[in-house]
This record gives structure tokens, sequence and C-alpha cells, in this order.
């Protein structure tokens, strides 16, 4: 069994892959995807597994069968020490923040193969159950705000930058009104928690924009519940910049046949909209936005 263990986050890279002719048989495929930021980067649409669904249909309808893939979740800092120690999981290929993906080259360059390429990017939204927000963050900020560790989250790093450019952080910071988080997705269900009946444990808190966002026919949909707020802040927003959050996947070394060698080349090129548009259309679906080819932002200053 092929195991391709899929761990979260974009990064870049020229990427030449060609969908060539068709293996006889294939192997399955087992991904293992990484929540990363605690909601992954887009963690409906690789959580629910649309992207690796999408896959094994597309090419059974070309007479190849790779069979269901099945997934498993990990966070990142444990894939990446996986890895270095000898990648006993099996992993084939790394999908996560850009950050962590920068952090295996780093730590054991010679566990990964070629470059790293960027398959979408995120964003950061501000997201309540309590406060209409949806002008963005108010100058006076007097109420418990979540954001995921900026030490550790390019979601939280993202959010302390949009702070800092807001004239009512300094009291918030200053009376503890900024509660950190281990990642995006846990912030997610602070906010969400006074939406169940339990006590509120922030007002307010920058979310992953794929974590509520869905696009139909090229129209956004939030609030899937009535009474719940948003806001997006872009990176190139002059009033309020931070970085941009690439989404990042790199290949793996570990022992493959040249089927399954074929097989993870196209799944990669399938997330990267090569031959066919399927897998980017579904990254588009849940509002992140694809690379300019052959784009490749370089280290980020949190690392």
């Amino acid at each position: 069994m092929l195991k391709y263990k899929i761990e979260y986050m974009a990064l870049c890279a020229s990427a030449a892959f060609a969908l060539s002719g068709l293996p006889a048989a294939a192997g399955s495929l087992s991904v293992a995807t990484t929540y990363v930021l605690a909601s992954p980067i887009g963690a409906q649409y690789f959580g629910s597994s649309d992207l690796l669904d999408s896959f094994v249909e597309y090419y059974y309808e070309k007479g190849v069968q790779y069979d269901t893939i099945a997934m498993t979740v990990d966070v990142p800092a444990s894939i990446i020490t996986n890895i270095c120690e000898g990648n006993s999981s099996g992993y084939d290929l790394v999908m996560l923040p850009g950050n962590f993906v920068y952090e295996l080259r780093r730590r054991c360059p010679s566990r990964v193969i070629g470059l790293p390429f960027i398959f979408a990017y995120d964003s950061v939204s501000l997201y309540s159950y309590a406060v209409d927000i949806s002008n963005g963050l108010p100058s006076s900020l007097r109420v418990p705000i979540g954001i995921a560790d900026p030490k550790a989250d390019p979601y939280g790093f993202a959010a302390a930058q949009i702070l800092a450019t807001t004239p009512g952080s300094a009291y918030a910071r200053h009376h503890g009104l900024i509660e950190t988080f281990p990642d995006a997705s846990t912030v997610k269900a602070a906010v969400e928690s006074v939406g169940y009946g339990a006590a509120s444990i922030v007002e307010y808190g920058f979310v992953a924009k794929s974590q509520i966002c869905l696009n139909f026919g090229g129209v956004e949909y939030y609030n899937f519940d009535t009474g719940v707020y948003h806001h997006n802040y872009l990176p190139g927003n002059p009033l309020h910049p931070y970085w941009p959050i690439p989404l990042v996947g790199i290949k793996v070394v570990n022992k493959r046949t040249p089927d399954q060698e074929k097989e993870l080349s196209r799944l990669v090129a399938f997330t990267l909209g090569i031959g066919t548009t399927l897998g980017t259309d579904g990254l588009k679906g849940y509002c992140m936005q694809l690379p300019a080819p052959n784009s490749f932002p370089g280290p980020f200053p949190f690392l």
C-alpha cells in the first residue's frame, strides 16, 4: 500500500509534472492530513477529503483505479519530528502552512525531495458570534480577543501584525484582553462557544478565512448561522498589512514503486491544476487564492 502522508501547508516552486500514460494498476493511497494551525489550511476541504476523493474519481473515470484514500490527522510538529527521525509513519507528501515546510527543509533537508510548491494562499478573518465586527476591529478594544500563537502559527502571526496597526491594541494588551490559543481552529472553537450556550471565552477572534467561507459560483458565503459576524483582512491592505499565508507541499523521501511515484506526482499535479482544474476549483471553493505560476515567497520573519 502506498502511504501518501499529506501534511498541510503550502510552499512554492516550479512544478513540471507531466500527466503521462496511465498505469495498468495502482496501489492505494493513504493520506495523513495535518490540521495545522488548528484548523488546517482549508480544514474543511482537506478534512472532508474533497481533494482526495475528487482525485480518485478523476482517475477512475480515466480507467485508473486508485483505492479509497485513508486519512489520518496529526499536528505539524509531530509530522516534522517523525520525518526527521526516519519517517516511521511512511509519509510521502506534506502539505502545510509554508513556515512548517521551511522548518522541515531546514531541519532535515535529506528527508525531502525537490522544491516545495505553493498550492494556495489563505488569509485572515475576524470572526464573532456575539459582536458585530463586520467593519473590522473597533478603535477601542475593551472585550477579550482571541488569536493563535504568533510564534508558532502563521494566522496568529498575521493577527499580531494587524493588532500592531490597531490603535486600541495597546490598551487590550495592557489589560490582558488578548487571549492566545494554540492555533486558528481553537480560536474558532472559543468564539463559537457562546453560540452553544457556553460562557463566552472571547468575544471575537482571528481565524483562517477558509474556516468560515464557502464560494459557490464566484459568490462567497459566510455566517452559516444567524447572528454570526466576520470581517476579512487581506495581506495587501495598506492600513493593516501582514505577511501572506501560503499553503505549501513538498515530497518526502520514502520507499515507493514506480507506479506509486507516478501516483504521487499525479496527486501533486492535480492539486496544482495541471491537466485539470478540479483540484484548484475545490481550493477556490473554500475561498482560498491560487498562487501565481512559479511563485516562491522565501523564509518568513517569525521562523
